[in-house]
């Protein structure tokens, strides 16, 4: 069904709950499983610039996700990106890796279209060259 996933994370409960869910769908169809965490690299610095107060976040976010990918012995990779937008960093990587779904975690409280999704989650919905599910955390 599908063959290449990808699992952004910021870091929060409902994105790990999201990859959790994602497992579950890797063990019903094998995917490759991709984790991605972007850090936006503020405008008014050269987009190259490392700002470890925004790297470190990233790295400790993708542990985690290593730390829940061991615990349910499902293979992941995980890739820490910098771009001036998470979300055209994530539709451009799962153009570039032939991504077929990817899964955004939301947090459960939202009411509203717009206070659920936000900004990039409506970005990614509207702007990836594959199928998008959102799913909102317990």
């Amino acid at each position: 069904m599908f063959a290449r996933i990808l699992i952004p994370t910021d870091g929060s409960p409902a994105a790990e709950e999201a990859f959790r869910f994602a497992c579950t769908v890797n063990w019903a169809t094998g995917a490759v499983m991709e984790a991605i965490y972007v850090y936006e690299v503020p405008r008014n610095l050269p987009i190259t610039h490392a700002v470890p107060a925004l790297v470190q976040p990233g790295r400790d976010a993708l542990a985690r996700i290593d730390r829940i990918a061991g615990e349910l012995s499902v293979p992941v990779t995980t890739l820490l990106l910098h771009s001036r937008s998470a979300g055209q960093a994530i539709v451009e990587t799962a153009r570039d890796r032939g991504t077929e779904l990817i899964i955004l975690g939301t947090h459960p409280k939202a009411r509203f279209t717009n206070l659920l999704m936000g900004g990039t989650i409506t970005f990614v919905y509207r702007k990836a060259p594959c199928r998008v599910l959102v799913y909102r955390a317990p």
